[in-house]
């Protein structure tokens, strides 16, 4: 008995030999440094799913550098992770003028908003009416025209948008901002401008322009606002027939 407690190790070593076993198990490499892994992915073999020493990394250098920049593009300077910039990219990693248009009209309304609250509070409004905010009928068709072009566009182009990400992993293509202009597939991609997402861009950027001048000439010529200054039709009109074109241009299959 005192021979084989000799030959036992200490609860320490013992200790030690554990978390040793553990840590490979879980963490890896069980194998040593070099270890291959057959399984499809790390994580089929390890737990953690990272195989790699203390100290290194199993990234290459340049994703190295992109990483220590918080996941940035540095081919384009635009980053793709961590940046408020990244509601408008979309399940493509592109730039989405429909992303683009829902962001800008959600701020802007919301905005007005804040300001009628605030506006109507320091007017004396009492308390349980701060919040009747009248909306125009053409302020809540313009709302679903870009939420519903929104919808539809995404809808159209969703069955294709496998391949294409597929596509995008292999090349791993900078995102830019003009990319909401550019044709998003078949060969011309990012090379030719396309005409449908042009004409709507520059209508919403002046369509936004005009009605936030609208606004802000009716509140300040107003004591305490009662609601939404109203919008013109004709340019809802224009705007509707602008985002049909946007989004019928999305049906033909570009090859």
């Amino acid at each position: 008995m005192a021979e084989l407690a000799d030959t036992l190790p200490a609860s320490l070593q013992l200790r030690a030999q554990l978390e040793d076993l553990a840590l490979k198990d879980l963490l890896g490499p069980a194998g040593g440094p070099n270890e291959i892994v057959e399984e499809p992915n790390v994580r089929g073999r390890y737990i953690v799913g990272l195989l790699a020493p203390k100290g290194q990394t199993a990234l290459p250098d340049d994703d190295d550098d992109d990483l220590a920049e918080g996941g940035r593009d540095t081919e384009d300077g635009a980053e793709r992770d961590g940046n408020w910039l990244g509601i408008l990219i979309d399940e493509r990693q592109r730039f989405s003028l429909t992303h683009f248009q829902v962001v800008l009209w959600t701020l802007v309304l919301l905005s007005l908003l804040a300001a009628i609250f605030l506006a109507r509070l320091f007017g004396g409004t009492r308390p349980a009416a701060l919040l009747d905010v009248e909306i125009p009928p053409e302020v809540l068709t313009l709302a679903g025209i870009s939420g519903g072009s929104a919808v539809v566009a995404t809808a159209i182009k969703s069955p294709r948008t496998t391949d294409i990400r597929a596509k995008i992993a292999e090349g791993k293509k900078p995102t830019h901002f003009s990319q909401v202009f550019m044709v998003e597939e078949g060969e011309s991609i990012d090379k030719v401008i396309d005409v449908t997402r042009f004409q709507n861009f520059f209508l919403t950027i002046i369509a936004v322009g005009a009605y936030v001048v609208l606004a802000v000439s009716d509140l300040a010529g107003t004591a305490v606002p009662t609601g939404y200054p109203g919008f013109n039709q004709d340019l809802l009109w224009l705007i509707g027939i602008s985002h049909a074109t946007y989004v019928g241009g999305k049906f033909p299959q570009k090859q």
